[in-house]
């Protein structure tokens, strides 16, 4: 396995470490985040 090939177990669990990094980062990287983590509701509008 090349040195640039990441583990098929790191691949799966990266997504799940992003988001703990994020939530342990605070409110404000949630909110950047946008839609990632704070999907819009039905009755919202891109104006919202």
């Amino acid at each position: 396995m090349p040195v640039n090939t990441a583990h098929p177990d790191y691949e799966t669990m990266l997504p799940k470490w992003i988001r703990a990094r994020d939530m342990l980062s605070g409110e404000d990287v949630i909110k950047a985040g946008g839609t990632k983590y704070l999907p819009k509701l039905a009755e919202q509008v891109d104006a919202d």
